[in-house]
């Protein structure tokens, strides 16, 4: 599962602040001297300190378990209906060999990973390729792009946000001896 930047920021927040509360419980413990000082600080002029501290580290950490329960990913994709029989799904594994499928029609592709990314119903790809030295960059991505978003619009009926390339590497092609 992926996860946005201010998830990061609030994971890097929430296990630095719960590391240095471990750090203080256990120097407590062994009754540093310094440490002892500081929460002697903590409980009697700097309450109301350690209180927001506390609060925000709580606030925090409940934020992050409940949206543990909300937001997991869907490795399936509601594509329509089959006039109230049910409903059409793909599995985003189906969709990356789709994806990579569309991409053998181009000889100049060495290599392409594919991204799927779904974020409140709308799909966006990002798709890395590998194409060899002295090829057409700009008609193979747009061709591609191109490919890829009539695949997904005509025959799965999923609107694209975006198709993204990113040319991850220019491979210099082998020469071979005679």
């Amino acid at each position: 599962m992926k996860i946005n930047w201010y998830q990061r920021l609030l994971f890097i927040i929430l296990g630095l602040g719960l590391s240095l509360l471990s750090l203080v419980s256990i120097l407590a413990i062994l009754q540093f001297g310094p440490i002892l000082k500081f929460i002697n600080w903590i409980t009697k002029e700097g309450i109301v300190f350690s209180l927001v501290v506390l609060i925000i580290l709580f606030i925090l950490s409940f934020i992050t378990f409940v949206s543990s329960f909300i937001y997991k990913e869907n490795p399936m994709l509601y594509i329509g209906d089959t006039s109230g029989l049910g409903s059409i799904k793909i599995s985003l594994q189906g969709l990356k060999n789709s994806i990579k499928d569309i991409a053998q029609y181009f000889s100049e592709i060495q290599e392409i990973k594919p991204e799927i990314n779904i974020i409140r119903n709308k799909v966006s790809l990002i798709l890395r390729i590998k194409i060899p030295v002295g090829v057409d960059v700009n008609r193979i991505v747009s061709e591609l792009q191109q490919r890829v978003r009539v695949y997904f619009e005509n025959v799965l009926n999923i609107n694209l946000e975006k198709v993204e390339v990113i040319i991850e590497d220019i491979i210099v092609p082998v020469k071979r001896s005679k």
